[in-house]
């Protein structure tokens, strides 16, 4: 789901330098976070911790500031890179009522991990974590919480992901779909080859529209563990409209299916 962190065993070190592609500066080293406006410990508890602790931590929209000046307020959205493999997009319009935090470290000085609900051993966090401070008007379900970020790009969405656009002439349900693709899918999975390399490409060179009966399909995305055990998966709890736009989404970006 867009709340859950990302899944993945615990990495190898890796250089605490964040990425910032298309930024005005070069690479952000931890001493340079250590000196923005606001940098410090909080203490947080992030979705998927088994608790919650103090943390070195910096407010991303300081390190945006530096990275690309007033620019980033007037773009799309950011999107996150992240060691393993996942890849969640910002919509930059949802930081309306929340407030989000880069994390490169606990205040105490131990290991940048964490244990997460459910898995038995902790996770490596690094080289950042991204948390939250939430208003009462923010829906924590569509924000991302990702873990082990190399990189932070500022982005257009339908000039990042032209493979990801609807055909031309969709309907409102496909449009409605390619919307829930974005939030709860893409960050895990590829789709014409765009996408988060955490799960496997649902559209080539077959769509999964094209093998999977739809009643087993949504089975799937809402429970897979009950057709696959100890699926790395999680419950993506969607509405039945949201759901329906999305296997409409899916239909409609399906490529022909081949020949028998």
């Amino acid at each position: 789901s867009a709340a859950a962190p990302s899944a993945a065993a615990p990495s190898a070190a890796l250089p605490q330098t964040l990425g910032l592609k298309g930024a005005e500066t070069t690479p952000i080293t931890v001493p340079d976070l250590r000196e923005l406006p606001g940098a410090g410990a909080i203490w947080t508890h992030p979705a998927g911790y088994a608790e919650g602790a103090k943390f070195e931590a910096v407010p991303l929209t300081a390190v945006l500031d530096r990275a690309y000046g007033d620019r980033w307020r007037r773009a799309d959205a950011l999107l996150f890179t992240c060691a393993d493999g996942y890849q969640p997009t910002l919509p930059l319009a949802v930081l309306e009522g929340a407030d989000p935090w880069l994390l490169w470290g606990y205040d105490d000085q131990r290991p940048f991990e964490a244990a997460f609900t459910g898995k038995p051993h902790p996770v490596s966090l690094a080289p950042f974590a991204l948390s939250w401070v939430i208003g009462p008007e923010a829906d924590a379900k569509a924000l991302p919480w990702p873990y082990q970020i190399t990189g932070v790009e500022l982005i257009r969405v339908a000039d990042r992901f032209p493979a990801l656009q609807p055909p031309k002439g969709a309907s409102a349900q496909v449009e409605l779909g390619s919307a829930v693709w974005r939030r709860e899918c893409m960050k895990c999975h590829r789709l014409n080859g765009q996408g988060g390399a955490v799960g496997p490409e649902l559209n080539q060179p077959v769509s999964v529209t094209t093998y999977w009966r739809p009643e087993w399909l949504r089975r799937w995305i809402r429970a897979p563990q009950t057709l696959r055990a100890g699926s790395p998966m999680p419950p993506v709890p969607l509405s039945d409209g949201d759901l329906d736009a999305l296997l409409a989404y899916l239909t409609a970006m399906a490529p022909p299916p081949p020949a028998p």
